[in-house]
């Protein structure tokens, strides 16, 4: 990974993987240069967001020089999209440098995993998947906070691509927003954009509450 760390982006997937499959679950996706490493997985749960739309819970793992964090992922089955809920409680940062033994730093990684898989709330973002059905936002008020972060030239291509997708689609909800991200993310190639992309979507989750009259959020509550 880098000279300095403990454990190499390989010995690190190694870990994920024995870990994910020990709890039940399954790789899916990775990315691994030797210097950065994405990888995400499913768990056996899921639950029905919508008919015939399921999302499967998940764990996301990203090393990145001495940093290493798992997030909560959660995938929805039917257009095969993804989203890292970074903000969560259960997200784990752990540091992986030579002044750690890779023996302590093996044994930091698993508990990790493990503790991010237990103790993530997912029933919790699928109850505010559901709600984000419900809300209708402008979809560019909405994204920008989210983008701050992004250089800006960048911030406004996926400000537009998004935008043009949503319009496209048949929801116009948050919900349609979200996947509206993450679709953009899972036709992205630049692995370090696409685990961007899909935090977004994972803070859409999580921001899915309504307010009083949809007051400061870019969007109001529809009551059906």
């Amino acid at each position: 990974m880098s000279w300095n760390a403990s454990l190499t982006t390989a010995q690190i997937q190694t870990i994920f993987e024995q870990e994910v499959k020990s709890a039940g679950g399954k790789v899916t996706d990775t990315f691994d240069d030797g210097t950065l490493l994405f990888t995400r997985a499913v768990l056996p749960k899921n639950e029905k967001v919508a008919r015939r739309d399921r999302v499967d819970k998940g764990v996301a793992l990203k090393a990145a020089w001495e940093d290493i964090w798992v997030h909560p992922y959660v995938f929805r089955r039917v257009c095969i999209n993804g989203a890292i809920v970074a903000q969560a409680v259960a997200t784990k940062h752990v540091m992986n440098t030579e002044h750690v033994s890779p023996i302590e730093m093996e044994i930091d990684l698993r508990e990790s995993v493990r503790m991010c898989i237990q103790e993530q709330d997912f029933e919790g973002y699928v109850e505010k998947i559901k709600r984000a059905r419900g809300l209708f936002p402008d979809p560019r008020l909405t994204l920008m906070p989210h983008l701050s972060r992004l250089p800006a030239d960048q911030a406004s291509q996926i400000l537009e691509d998004t935008h043009r997708r949503f319009a496209k689609g048949a929801d116009e909800s948050r919900y349609g927003l979200i996947n509206a991200v993450t679709s953009l993310a899972r036709d992205t190639r630049n692995p370090e954009l696409r685990w961007s992309l899909e935090t977004i979507g994972g803070a859409l989750i999580v921001t899915s509450t309504p307010t009083p009259s949809g007051e400061g959020s870019g969007e109001m509550e529809v009551v059906r």
